[in-house]
């Protein structure tokens, strides 16, 4: 989405870099500059952020740039693309309630998915307190798969899983998979992103549709328009809702 937008408006993506990169000061000060960076666009930074230091080094990129988006993160005086997280989460719950579950749980990260979750189960009648629907803590495969090995020594898994990404579905299904417990017909699985391995699962993942391309074309006529505020002005937008992208029956 991001080169696509880009190259329609006659822009050229100068450069690709991790944020691990840009601590090199050397790197930091012969890139971070309005003569070489038109626009800036920050993807998903929060998630290698672990220090006050990386922080600083944000702060100090929005005194060198005019122009920043986050992608699917916030910071704060800086304009931000996101999609809904809690709506995503609401309806993923709900079609699972549709479909006739009602021990419905969820893993994966800890934002505004889980009140996403909480919302849709109190408007059933079930359990939405934190403890009984919010089983861990998950931000990738490993931490999904994780996740089910430490249910199933503690008790009974739950007949749905709501999960916080594709990724953790991911995990959460190579878990079941190992424990030969039968995906949906005696654990059904939803994620949320849409991502391209996620028709390649065993069986492949029924999962919400975020419109990422959209959300990188954001971005970038941000840039282009000067719609990107910063300080006490700073823009967030979010695509179109999500839709369901339903996996094929498995037999």
């Amino acid at each position: 989405g991001i080169h696509t937008a880009a190259h329609e408006h006659n822009y050229h993506i100068s450069f690709i870099r991790f944020f691990e990169d840009i601590k090199n000061p050397v790197l930091f000060n012969t890139l971070i500059h309005e003569e070489e960076i038109g626009g800036l666009i920050l993807l998903a930074v929060d998630q290698v952020m672990k220090s006050d230091e990386d922080k600083a080094i944000v702060e100090r990129i929005k005194d060198r740039l005019k122009k920043i988006v986050c992608i699917e993160w916030q910071h704060e005086g800086l304009s931000t693309v996101m999609f809904d997280r809690r709506e995503t989460a609401s309806k993923a719950t709900e079609y699972l309630y549709r479909e006739g579950y009602t021990d419905i749980v969820y893993i994966g990260q800890n934002d505004e998915r889980v009140e996403g979750v909480r919302q849709i189960l109190a408007l059933h009648g079930l359990d939405s307190s934190t403890e009984h629907f919010f089983l861990a803590e998950a931000f990738d495969m490993q931490g999904g798969a994780a996740a089910i090995d430490s249910i199933s020594q503690g008790g009974t898994i739950p007949r749905a899983i709501v999960c916080g990404s594709d990724e953790v579905a991911i995990g959460v299904i190579s878990a079941l998979n190992k424990k030969k417990i039968a995906i949906p017909q005696q654990v059904a699985v939803i994620g949320m992103d849409n991502i391209e391995m996620s028709e390649y699962t065993n069986p492949p993942l029924t999962t919400m549709n975020v419109q990422k391309k959209n959300m990188g074309a954001r971005a970038v006529e941000m840039i282009v328009n000067n719609t990107c505020g910063q300080g006490h002005n700073p823009l967030r937008t979010t695509p179109p809702p999500n839709t369901l992208h339903t996996a094929p029956p498995s037999y």
